[in-house]
């Protein structure tokens, strides 16, 4: 028998997955035998009809640039992998993110905190906005001034007691002489306070007194000393 011969003749059932072939790997009488790579040849593209052109059309495994419409499994919502993100799975995710442009928030959104006296459109937290409160003592009395602090007054803060200091004067003319014992000037206040001081500025020597007459209810409280007499 040689390689042109036609064998035939009727064959015993055998076991799956054999082939009946010469030994592998050397040259020997054929038996049936397990199928090895070495018994299937290599075929190349060309050989196969269009696989060449058919595998052109196919995307590479690695950065495919895709065209058209290509379409993959949509991800659940709460899916956070490298997996494909549908434009449905896009469009779930969004849905449920604030707008950019007037935002309607709901629950406690939070924000950063902007470092205090911050004056930008940035939003204010409510962190920041008692870090603004004043901590010094609020001012009695001064000259009057729009002022520049971005500081606010706290809803219990309290003013120190204000002391407006004010001279009322009285002249009493002696004619160049010495004027009777018991001369009185008489000077009015014109709203209520207190006197604390009485003081002779200049053209005398010795003493006055001052003494306290009520005469009017007009203020509350009305003009009192602070003592009963002074002698200066």
């Amino acid at each position: 028998m040689d390689a042109t011969t036609t064998l035939t003749g009727a064959w015993a059932n055998q076991t799956t997955n054999k082939v009946f072939a010469a030994p592998n790997g050397s040259t020997g009488t054929p038996t049936f035998r397990a199928l090895v790579a070495a018994d299937i040849p290599t075929i190349a593209q060309s050989q196969v009809t269009n696989l060449t052109s058919d595998l052109a059309l196919k995307a590479a495994l690695a950065s495919p640039a895709l065209t058209g419409s290509p379409t993959a499994p949509t991800q659940s919502a709460s899916d956070n992998s490298t997996k494909i993100a549908t434009t449905a799975y896009a469009d779930a995710a969004v849905g449920s993110k604030a707008s950019s442009a007037s935002p309607t928030l709901t629950g406690t959104p939070v924000a950063p905190t902007a470092a205090v006296d911050t004056n930008t459109t940035q939003i204010a937290t409510t962190a920041f906005v008692l870090a603004q409160a004043a901590a010094a003592t609020p001012i009695v009395a001064g000259t009057g001034a729009v002022g520049t602090s971005t500081r606010y007054a706290r809803g219990d803060h309290v003013h120190p007691a204000q002391v407006i200091r004010k001279t009322i004067a009285c002249t009493f003319d002696g004619g160049n002489g010495t004027p009777a014992v018991g001369s009185k000037c008489r000077v009015v206040a014109p709203e209520a306070c207190t006197i604390v001081k009485s003081t002779i500025l200049a053209d005398a020597s010795g003493s006055a007194v001052v003494t306290e007459t009520r005469t009017s209810k007009r203020f509350t409280p009305s003009p009192r000393l602070n003592t009963a007499t002074w002698a200066v």
